[in-house]
């Protein structure tokens, strides 16, 4: 409810818009709570008691009844020293949640250098200033939501430490400390870490597990090159070939095809947040589709058959670069919607790089000749080159490589052969990445 508050009053005062956490500088709000479970009903249980043994004092004065009055004087007293250890427990527990999360928001500040932790208290000093600064502008022209107040960013993550007290016997037992982060967007729980009322654990341990915990999901992204270099060569062929008979005479069918492809691929990119990536790409290459089909027995169009024998060939030059920007966003957004980068952290100590990527339309350039000669159905065409569109993508996870969310360097070059016989395929891609993160 303090917290509701106190983000409530901060939209009304900081300035129009706020300025807004970004993936490179996150904002996790830490704020705690003591769950009181059935304290809270011991409290109002002691609370009669001590009125009704008040009551009873009262009556047994104008009485006179002494023996009734010691007996109420001790109920009172007892009822009083049970509400005075209720109310001390749930103060030690308050302190306690307030400890722990000081030691969450250090250890996270000493793991995710790029985060900034703001702590309940902190926020209500905050707050505390800008209510001094509107109070100096009253009377004045100036707008509160002008833009010249003091700017808080909005928290993308939340941190929350609930601090439960167990009642025994109508006594607190040790309270139970629990530590979870959400996304606040999506509600996805990042990390969550547990001490068990009186289990001795070290809290500052917890704390750096919780640290590290939140460093896989990338609260402070990775950022840096990625390139992804690839030379292909294809020469498949095919060949098919049986006998036929027509006009009195044996003959053969023959057909043979053949490609020769030679692709050369650039992928220069810059991974700039959790998943945002930006750069260049160069993708440039020659495919050579050529058919040969020699039949002695072609089915001509009017309905005999000859000798026939068919060519084609079918040439494609194609050029693309860049990288393509259609899912960027609106007008002024630099994200780039249509690049990706994703690392993904195995719990073995070793993680992947995933990489979707899509480039602009480039130019493809088809020459066709045709030509087909012999007993019917002639053909020879030899158009003008044809220019299309053309695009390509990159979609491929590698590793796994060693490493772990605790790293705060992750480089590797990792070299694969593209040999394919059955496609007649040579070549070889080779990964390259050099990031690092706050």
């Amino acid at each position: 409810m303090i917290r509701t508050m106190l983000l409530t009053l901060l939209m009304l005062l900081c300035s129009a818009p706020c300025a807004l956490a970004s993936e490179l500088e996150p904002v996790l709000f830490v704020t705690g709570v003591v769950n009181k479970g059935g304290l809270a009903e011991a409290q109002a249980e002691v609370a009669q008691q001590r009125k009704e043994a008040a009551a009873q004092l009262e009556q047994a004065l104008a009485d006179g009844d002494k023996s009734v009055q010691a007996d109420a004087a001790r109920q009172m007293a007892q009822a009083t020293a049970r509400e005075d250890a209720l109310a001390q427990a749930i103060a030690n527990a308050t302190q306690q949640v307030e400890n722990f999360g000081a030691i969450l928001a250090n250890a996270i500040k000493k793991e995710l250098g790029c985060a900034r932790v703001i702590q309940e208290h902190e926020l209500s000093a905050f707050m505390d200033r800008q209510r001094e600064w509107a109070l100096a502008k009253a009377g004045t022209d100036a707008d509160p939501l002008d833009g010249d107040s003091m700017q808080e960013p909005e928290g993308e993550y939340e941190v929350k430490v609930t601090g439960t007290l167990p009642l025994s016997g109508g006594q607190a037992g040790p309270v139970a400390l629990v530590a979870t982060c959400i996304h606040k967007k999506t509600s996805a729980v990042l990390a969550s870490v547990a001490a068990s009322g009186g289990g001795g654990e070290s809290l500052t341990g917890l704390a750096d597990t919780f640290a590290g915990q939140l460093a896989r999901f990338e609260v402070c992204p990775y950022l840096g090159s990625v390139s992804v270099t690839s030379d292909l060569t294809k020469t498949p062929q095919s060949k098919a070939e049986h006998p036929v008979y027509c006009n009195g005479r044996d003959g053969r069918y023959y057909r043979e095809n053949k490609e020769h492809s030679v692709i050369n691929q650039r992928w220069e990119l810059e991974k700039t947040g959790r998943r945002a990536a930006s750069g260049d790409v160069s993708y440039t290459g020659v495919e050579q589709y050529d058919e040969l089909e020699e039949d002695d027995c072609y089915q001509c169009s009017s309905g005999g058959k000859g000798r026939r024998t068919h060519t084609k060939k079918i040439t494609k030059n194609f050029t693309i670069a860049g990288l393509s920007e259609e899912s960027a966003g609106k007008k002024g957004e630099t994200v780039n919607k249509d690049s990706r980068i994703r690392i993904r952290f195995l719990d073995s100590g070793v993680y992947m790089i995933k990489i979707d990527a899509v480039s602009k339309n480039g130019s493809e350039l088809v020459d066709l000749n045709e030509k087909a000669a012999g007993a019917c159905d002639a053909i020879d065409r030899d158009p003008p080159p044809e220019k299309k569109a053309r695009d390509t993508h990159l979609n491929g996870e590698w590793g796994p490589f060693r490493g772990s969310p605790l790293d705060k360097r992750l480089a590797d070059t990792r070299e694969e052969p593209l040999n394919n016989p059955d496609i007649g395929e040579t070549g070889k891609r080779t990964l390259r990445f050099e990031l690092s993160r706050k």
